[in-house]
């Protein structure tokens, strides 16, 4: 799978369950993150970084996003 912005900040802890992964495998994490991003993003294909729905370093859901 394609890491995209949005599996990066989850990666990170930044939005959603990515704080349980540490219990799950690669297969289990990736199918979390699956259904989390379905009900998060619907568009721009997880890039937050070029969504033109991101405004003042804040995503669709008015959520910082954190760039290291």
């Amino acid at each position: 799978m394609k890491m995209t912005t949005l599996r990066d900040r989850w990666d990170r802890r930044e939005w959603g369950l990515g704080q349980i992964g540490i219990y799950m495998t690669d297969d289990e994490r990736t199918k979390q993150f699956n259904r989390e991003a379905l009900k998060y993003c619907s568009q721009n294909k997880q890039e937050c970084l070029t969504c033109s729905l991101v405004n003042y370093m804040m995503d669709c859901h008015n959520n910082k996003i954190v760039i290291d």
